[in-house]
């Protein structure tokens, strides 16, 4: 489950859901670009640095109504 708090900084509020990156998953968040490729074994958080970096992408988009999309291979991997 995804906890949300917002804590208001000067006129802007920040969200903080609590992610903190590993050292791997820093560097990734650093040197992503529109194809990137990932080789890390199976439980290493892939799904979480890809949920999350989608999230400060969509909430720091100056587009209006900007949406995203987190697809998985069946609905038991996404709801996790």
């Amino acid at each position: 489950m995804l906890r949300v708090g917002l804590v208001e900084t000067s006129k802007e509020y920040r969200i903080n859901t609590g992610y903190e990156p590993r050292e791997w998953q820093a560097k990734v968040h650093q040197s992503l670009r529109r194809f990137s490729v990932l080789n890390v074994h199976r439980r290493a958080g892939k799904s979480l640095l890809c949920v999350n970096h989608m999230l400060h992408t969509l909430l720091n988009c100056e587009h209006k109504n900007p949406f995203g999309a987190f697809i998985a291979q069946n609905y038991a991997s996404a709801k996790r």
